[in-house]
């Protein structure tokens, strides 16, 4: 068994310190330059990651055959969704819809009334005085 004498033990003790000591101030610095050098940066790219661009597309033209007459035209229409989490009164809401919108009150309730699904597509294709 080996016997280990003060000093021995004073310079591990030493040595430990200072090793802990370097970690912590490397760790420091690493942060600091993370903060400090690559801060403007790293949000850049957290930004990037969080929000997202939508493309707007281009009006189509219209097609015409050789008499002159609309094969293709532009018709702008729209979509109707419903978040049913977010209804308050699902017969109320129903009601009204199936009334502006021509539809089957039942199917109508049913499709509301699913709170397991975050949006519901009512009607496709609507125009603008409709919407």
């Amino acid at each position: 068994m080996r016997k280990y004498t003060l000093h021995s033990l004073q310079k591990r003790l030493l040595a430990l310190v200072l090793a802990i000591t370097f970690l912590f101030t490397a760790l420091i610095g690493r942060l600091i330059y993370i903060q400090l050098i690559n801060g403007t940066d790293l949000s850049t790219k957290a930004l990037d990651q969080w929000t997202r661009d939508l493309p707007i597309t281009a009006s189509r033209g219209i097609i015409y055959d050789t008499n002159g007459k609309v094969l293709a035209g532009n018709k702008a229409s729209y979509s109707l969704f419903v978040r049913p989490k977010a209804v308050d009164d699902v017969t109320e809401v129903a009601e009204k819809l199936s009334k502006l919108l021509d539809l089957n009150y039942g199917a109508l309730y049913s499709k509301i009334s699913n709170r397991t699904v975050s949006e519901v597509t009512i009607k496709k294709q609507l125009e603008k005085r409709q919407i």
